[in-house]
């Protein structure tokens, strides 16, 4: 709910969103679907002119946590997950976005 809060009161956020796996991971149902223990987020937008981004790495359960406390730079998904987000950025504007820790807008 809150980032569609955030997409709500800035207008338009680029968001995306995906698991993190484990080698090894639980699994329900008679398919064993794989339920990882945490997931990503990461968010990008456009707003007066300047790109403004941030990650979080979530845990992946029904409690309701605080954004701010599981916030990490965009660097540390893309470490973590192996996923180059942004690429398609000018190389110095995704430098700047993806190695900051926090953006003070969220």
């Amino acid at each position: 709910m809150q980032v569609r809060n955030w997409a709500v009161e800035y207008g338009s956020l680029y968001v995306v969103t995906g698991p993190i796996f484990d080698y090894v991971m639980p699994t329900i149902g008679p398919h064993r679907v794989a339920l990882t223990k945490t997931y990503y987020k990461v968010l990008l937008q456009k707003r007066k002119g300047n790109w403004e981004g941030i990650g979080f790495i979530l845990p992946n359960s029904n409690t309701k946590v605080n954004f701010k406390d599981y916030a990490i730079n965009i660097d540390k998904v893309e470490e973590i997950t192996g996923i180059d987000f942004f690429w398609r950025l000018e190389d110095q504007i995704e430098k700047v976005i993806e190695s900051n820790k926090f953006v003070t807008n969220y």
